[in-house]
């Protein structure tokens, strides 16, 4: 039996979100990764099943690679992978890319970021972010 979210964890899983969000852009990681782990909480078992999922995850992923936690950071990109559209996400898998090209796994960094040019075209690749492009340019 699937069990499901009740509106008013909903709507408690989109303000902790916001919030988090608010946290994450003021560089307040811990209070971020409070407020993303209050929503992920919020989700019933098979939490990778809901798509909302994505984002929490993405979020969890964001906070962990902005503290220079890679591997915390790949484990919920991963995660976010499983969700409802995490394999036809570009920022997810922009996400994936950059924490493997700053654990030093280029091979990989580039797959991730072919696949997300493949899903969001160059535009995803904005100006702080042109040098992961200039990894896979050639390979276009």
């Amino acid at each position: 039996m699937h069990k499901e979210i009740t509106e008013q964890n909903y709507k408690l899983i989109l303000k902790y979100l916001e919030e988090g969000y608010i946290c994450l852009h003021e560089k307040q990681y811990n209070n971020a990764f409070s407020y993303f782990s209050n929503a992920l909480n919020l989700l019933p078992k098979e939490k990778e099943e809901w798509d909302i999922a994505l984002n929490i995850y993405l979020a969890l992923g964001k906070c962990s690679f902005y503290q220079e936690e890679y591997n915390i950071a790949s484990y919920f990109f991963n995660k976010a992978l499983q969700a409802p559209n995490g394999l036809v996400s570009g920022e997810l898998w922009l996400c994936i890319g950059k924490c493997f090209y700053k654990q030093g796994i280029e091979e990989k960094a580039k797959d991730a970021f072919m696949s997300a040019y493949m899903l969001e075209g160059k535009d995803i690749f904005d100006e702080q972010k042109i040098e992961y492009f200039n990894l896979i340019k050639n390979s276009i």
